[in-house]
């Protein structure tokens, strides 16, 4: 393990602690400096504060050791399934030699104080396991020189097993509550000072531990944010604008405004949000209904008749247009982010081409909980309970939006029902409070239906790549060229024509990892009529979808097997990071030296799956198996599909995956993460499809944009490649390589090369 310097610990006072995190304690306090909230936001589309709160720099993980022997472990990321909550105890419990009966996870309230609190981009476990590899192993050092001060002998003699300190010339012990208020007078180590667990000396680090919140979710006393209840509550639901940017006509909606607000229950019905389509994370403008109860409120939402006022701008919007159009934006000039040699002259030159366009729609999340939030006023503090993936941009944003004192916002985060990047964005809470502003002293709960969720969604956004290729003599690729048109997440928040940002773009398009000696890569700027926002593996899921396919047209075109072609394209081992050509990898805001691109490891999985998958016996009348491989945050994997034709009816019988997620914290979540991906894959992949007619979203509900049945549901086997490397993302990365693995499996079984998804429009499912 390398001992590098990733943070600053120091034994804070129990005054100290509580200032920084509210809660009470007694014995040992630990907290670990760096990675400030505004770390991994340099190249970020939301909007951040001119000024950084000192607080900000200050200590953000925190461990502390009660005199009963409790450990408490604050967990400063959101838990929406992927297990972070009990992943980070085990790290801590690891090195610390703990009890895991005594381990109790303490989820964090948004503040500066922790740091970066924003769950995405699979990087929670990476950004911090040294860090808490560091804490646990601090507090045991203190723990055993606080035993070897009680016994007046040395340190040397004294080490912390299972929850206690033993001496080891007589076998005497002290447990860990007895030490810690004596622990707590002591400094901690330096980082030579500390010495860490190997990897086969592991007790928690790599096993089965179940989920610290699993008991309360089968007995259905898990606490999201719908479950909670107050005195004094008030409910509400709103009725908001069908097409981005549209107003509520107030005279055309007068008199259903008056006759709702008679109705029984009822307490207030008003205008809320703005008509903007530089929409942000601002509430969309609409009517909210504010009654007794979520029956009454719902029942009085459908009682109104609201007229809007239509902006030209989207109220014509079409999507399958759009799509078109996206296509048709790849034959202009666009905007080139890397370039190596001259490709077109070498696709000039090139007796054998090859290009082929392939489209997405847009995507909905659409996770099992729709948003809901509870909001108290007491005209001078806001508190919120809510399910968010960063409470600290949540606090910030509520601060923007009302205008009110940030330090007198409070954001608690209960469990999520699911997010895969829904939840990242707060508007949801912005309307909640905003309505919670005309009833100070009442708790009001905001609770957004299936069909809020799939119409007012922050979508992936529909999109069009190209791809060209061009063989030299010796059938090698010497020329590529890749397009993409898409309209950015960051149009949303500017509301202007963008260009896809390049961290964007590095999302499976830029960094490809093929040696090709002419390449250049370039992306087209789009209007962007709707919210976009992210989604699990972001534009991975385009990128991979149209490489992983364009390999395999490749494959055919030159007479070649799948993965001899993916082999050839990658070319020799190596680390790759295109300095020869001076494009700068952003990597995913890490070093190349802490987390480099390594293709040896790409192969690895490549091969794992053919090898599992038995593709090549697979191909027959009707049967194919199809192989795709892609690196995404900082993680390795391969997916092998194998599918059924019959008359038309597409089905999906085995999905075979191997991932190289580095150290693995806990495998069980990591299989499962994988699991949920790929189901939520072959979804949008068969299925998905979000489609607008004149600004309007189509679709409702799981009837109309349905999700994969346990009849269409594949057998699933998750191989974890086994690694000493740091650790690396396992909620996204498995997500993307599903598509091309799939359509590729289409064409092995003599079906139709499908390059616009979704599957469903060629193929039953």
């Amino acid at each position: 393990m390398q001992n590098e310097v990733r943070c600053m610990i120091k034994n804070l006072s129990r005054r100290r602690f509580l200032q920084l995190t509210g809660i009470s304690t007694t014995g040992l306090v630990l907290g670990a400096s760096g990675l400030a909230y505004w770390r991994h936001r340099k190249n970020s589309f939301i909007p951040l504060p001119a000024e950084l709160p000192e607080s900000a720099q200050t200590f953000n993980l925190f461990v502390h050791i009660e005199t009963d022997d409790t450990v408490h472990i604050v967990v400063h990321r959101s838990e929406m399934g992927q297990g972070i909550r009990t992943g980070f105890a085990q790290v801590v419990a690891e090195e610390l030699q703990a009890d895991w009966q005594h381990i109790v996870v303490v989820q964090a309230d948004g503040a500066s104080s922790y740091g970066s609190q924003s769950t995405d981009s699979s990087r929670s476990m990476r950004d911090n396991y040294q860090r808490l590899r560091e804490m646990g192993a601090s507090a045991r050092h203190m723990l055993e020189h606080a035993a070897a001060k009680y016994w007046g002998i040395s340190p040397d003699l004294c080490q912390a097993q299972n929850h206690q300190v033993v001496r080891q010339d007589n076998l005497a012990t002290l447990r860990f509550g007895e030490l810690a208020l004596t622990a707590a007078t002591l400094s901690p180590p330096s980082l030579p000072e500390l010495t860490f667990k190997n990897k086969d000396q592991f007790k928690y680090i790599g096993k089965k531990i179940p989920s610290v919140d699993l008991n309360d979710i089968v007995l259905g006393q898990a606490k999201y944010s719908a479950d909670l209840q107050f005195p004094n509550t008030l409910y509400a639901c709103i009725q908001r604008s069908p097409v981005l940017g549209d107003e509520v006509d107030h005279a055309g909606s007068a008199e259903s405004i008056a006759d709702v607000n008679g109705l029984s229950g009822v307490r207030k019905v008003h205008p809320i949000g703005i008509p903007t389509s530089k929409s942000q994370f601002k509430p969309l403008a609409g009517i909210a209904v504010v009654a007794d109860s979520t029956w009454q409120a719902l029942k009085a939402k459908r009682a109104l008749n609201i007229q809007w006022k239509n902006k030209e701008e989207h109220s014509k919007f079409n999507s399958d247009d759009y799509i078109q159009e996206l296509k048709n934006n790849l034959n202009k000039s666009g905007k080139i982010l890397r370039q190596k040699g001259d490709t077109q002259a070498a696709l000039n030159r090139s007796n054998n081409k090859h290009s082929a366009a392939y489209t997405l729609p847009y995507l909905a999340q659409a996770p099992m909980e729709p948003m809901a939030v509870v909001v108290l006023y007491d005209k001078k503090n806001i508190n919120v309970w809510a399910g968010v993936q960063d409470p600290q941009n949540t606090k910030w944003q509520l601060h923007l939006h009302l205008g009110h004192d940030y330090d007198d916002i409070h954001v608690h985060v209960p469990l999520l029902g699911g997010s895969f990047g829904r939840k990242a964005s707060p508007d949801f809470v912005l309307e909640a409070a905003e309505i919670a502003m005309h009833f100070p002293g009442n708790t009001l709960q905001l609770q957004w239906s299936r069909e809020d969720d799939i119409q007012h969604s922050y979508y992936h956004s529909a999109s069009a790549v190209q791809l060209e290729a061009g063989f030299n003599d010796n059938r090698e690729i010497n020329a590529w060229h890749a397009k993409s048109c898409f309209p950015s997440i960051a149009a949303t928040f500017s509301g202007k024509e963008e260009y896809p940002a390049s961290w964007e773009m590095e999302l499976g398009l830029v960094n490809t990892p093929f040696v090709i000696e002419h390449e250049t890569v370039e992306c087209f700027s789009a209007v962007a009529h709707t919210r976009s926002g992210l989604m699990r593996s972001v534009s991975n899921i385009q990128h991979a979808f149209a490489v992983g396919s364009f390999v395999d047209e490749l494959a055919i075109a030159s007479g070649r097997d799948n993965v001899a072609m993916w082999l050839a394209m990658i070319g020799r081992d190596r680390y790759i990071d295109y300095s020869d050509h001076g494009y700068e990898l952003g990597n995913y805001s890490e070093s190349l030296t802490d987390f480099p691109f390594d293709n040896r490891r790409l192969k690895h999985v490549l091969h794992w799956v053919a090898e599992h998958s038995s593709y090549k016996a697979t191909a027959s009348s009707g049967s194919g198996c199809g192989l795709s491989c892609h690196y995404s945050f900082l993680t390795y994997v391969g997916i092998a599909v194998k599918v059924r034709l019959e008359q038309n009816q597409l089905k999906v019988d085995e999905v075979h995956c191997a991932i190289d997620c580095g150290t693995v914290v806990n495998p069980d979540r990591v299989i499962a993460q994988s699991e949920g991906a790929i189901v939520m894959a072959l979804s949008a992949v068969l299925m998905g499809n979000i489609s607008f007619k004149d600004g309007q979203v189509e679709q409702s509900n799981f009837h109309d944009y349905p999700v994969l049945r346990m009849h269409q549901t594949p057998k699933i086997r998750v191989h974890i490649v086994n690694s000493d490397t740091k650790p690396t993302g396992a909620g996204e990365p498995v997500m993307p390589v599903v598509a091309a693995s799939l359509t590729n499996a289409i064409v092995a079984a003599g079906g139709e090369r499908i390059r616009d998804l979704p599957v469903n429009k060629i193929y039953r499912v």
